[in-house]
């Protein structure tokens, strides 16, 4: 099932996209697309990921779902 422009507009909470910088090629575009709908959503690449961000770069993964939730501590 796609998502289309009137599917990200619908979107009422705070969103934090992730992608990896060497995953499927289409998610830099899906990453651009999401920017010119609703650049108030917040987007993250992880570097030196595949598409399994979370198995290749947890510590990555991890720190940029806590920064966006204003979650992590020292």
């Amino acid at each position: 099932m796609a998502v289309g422009d009137d599917d990200l507009r619908a979107f009422s909470v705070p969103t934090l996209f992730l992608y990896a910088d060497n995953s499927l090629d289409i998610e830099p575009l899906i990453s651009e697309r999401i920017g010119r709908v609703r650049p108030d959503l917040e987007r993250r690449m992880i570097a030196s990921a595949t598409h399994n961000i979370h198995s290749d770069q947890p510590e990555a993964v991890n720190a940029a779902i806590c920064e966006f939730l204003g979650a992590c501590r020292d």
